[in-house]
């Protein structure tokens, strides 16, 4: 039996009862389960890092130049190789003990623009002993970027701008990123909007594209294109799944984790674990219903928006409810 879950009121919900993909970037309803879970490990880590070790954090941003023409898989190969660069050797073991960073959280996050092509950029947050000076930070910010440029020249990438290549926030009480993450999360940035930098750090499924800026899952958004458009953006996804296929989206440094009492779980398990929750059945579907609408995309976004918003009327006309299973299921 195939059902769509959720809380009352809530406004989200969910199809159950399915084999998941298992996929954080190829697929919405996974990405956002495991985004959600990976989120939660970060929110116990920081929590237990600012409490117990009176610790604190630095939130930087790398970024690549970048221009329309360049493929995705050769900038993401730059970016994470240029990374692993950036926090090895001898250099980079001094320049940690000065600032007290005790490990980090990678993320990698990934949008296209018309005019600019594919931008990956990475997103770290990382773990300091102690709360930084102002001096300390700017310091920071200066060898990183050094540090950064020379890095992403030597493994074949465009000299990084000094200024824009790496941006260093420091992070108020886990809660405030800066003005980077309201450019992310809105047209216009504000600095009253604040956001919890565990979303920030693993929610790219959340995001919107910056002005015309689209996030992946964007690009299957295909209502009103025109039949050049439409294929453009198939070819754009195809080299998107290509190119991230196998590669990892949030990294803890080593024994990080461990150090922060956050278990490790696999993203088939925070799957699982979704799966195993009691939210309530809100809508079931007999086998024969479902196999006439389940690749039919516009009846699925249907059906799950006629949930969420609790219209019932229009989800039937998706797809009859089996009502005498669903009271069954709710009587037990």
């Amino acid at each position: 039996m195939v059902t769509v879950n959720g809380v009352p009121g809530s406004g989200r919900a969910r199809f159950v009862g399915l084999l998941s993909c298992g996929s954080i970037w190829a697929c919405p309803c996974c990405s956002s389960l495991i985004r959600q879970g990976r989120a939660s490990e970060v929110e116990v880590g920081t929590e237990l890092w600012e409490k117990r070790y009176k610790g604190s954090f630095l939130f930087v941003t790398f970024t690549l130049r970048h221009k329309r023409q360049d493929r995705l898989k050769d900038s993401l190969d730059t970016l994470t190789e240029a990374f692993s660069a950036t926090i090895r050797g001898n250099p980079w073991k001094r320049f940690a003990g000065r600032l007290g960073i005790v490990g980090q959280v990678k993320a990698t996050e990934i949008t296209w623009s018309r005019s600019n092509g594919w931008h990956a950029h990475l997103h770290v947050l990382f773990f300091l002993r102690s709360v930084p000076s102002v001096d300390a930070i700017a310091d920071a910010d200066g060898w990183l970027s050094a540090r950064w440029q020379s890095m992403v020249v030597k493994r074949g990438g465009r000299v990084p701008n000094l200024r824009h290549g790496v941006d260093v926030r420091k992070v108020t009480d886990r809660q405030v990123v800066g003005l980077y993450i309201t450019k992310l999360q809105e047209a216009k940035p504000t600095a009253k909007k604040r956001f919890p930098v565990a979303q920030e750090l693993t929610r790219i499924d959340t995001k919107r594209g910056r002005l015309q800026s689209l996030v992946p899952f964007d690009l299957l958004d295909l209502d009103g294109l025109g039949v050049e458009e439409v294929q453009e953006r198939r070819e754009l996804w195809l080299e998107y799944v290509t190119a991230t296929r196998g590669k990892r989206a949030i990294v803890w440094s080593r024994s990080l984790k461990e150090l922060l009492e956050v278990p490790e779980v696999s993203d088939d398990e925070l799957l699982e674990g979704e799966a195993e929750d009691e939210d309530t059945v809100l809508w079931a579907i007999r086998r024969k219903d479902w196999r006439r609408i389940q690749s039919d995309a516009d009846a699925l976004v249907q059906l799950l928006e006629a949930v969420e918003e609790e219209r019932w009327d229009l989800a039937e006309r998706v797809v009859p409810c089996d009502v005498g299973w669903l009271e069954w299921h709710n009587s037990v």
